[in-house]
């Protein structure tokens, strides 16, 4: 592969290409699974760790409460109340409000 990465020909760069996709081929599909879930957070542990301003807020999440509301019940602003959402979906691996709701009454966080 250094040979392909050093030289500029367009046929290198196929050649390349081909190498990574004959390598990649060959991992074993738990293994890339385990690779691309690296670093994340596992939504399903109880581990998962919320401050106290973030679990504040999913409180106010479950009981539908617009976000302006709660950032002038938690006397922040609305822009810190969606940083505090964004960080509960972030760490309970969801992308909604009902989601977060969901997964946080399954893990006994509200």
């Amino acid at each position: 592969m250094e040979i392909a990465v050093a030289s500029p020909d367009p046929r290198s760069t196929h050649l390349l290409l081909d190498e990574a996709s004959a390598a990649l081929a060959a991992v074993p599909p738990a293994t890339a699974a385990a690779a691309t879930d690296a670093g994340r957070p596992d939504p399903a542990s109880p581990a998962v760790l919320l401050t106290e301003r973030e679990h504040a807020v999913l409180v106010r999440l479950q009981e539908d409460v617009p976000l302006r509301q709660i950032g002038a019940e938690l006397f922040v602003s609305h822009n810190t109340v969606k940083s505090h959402v964004r960080a509960v979906y972030r760490k309970l691996g969801v992308s909604s409000r009902a989601a977060a709701v969901d997964r946080a009454a399954r893990l006994r966080l509200l």
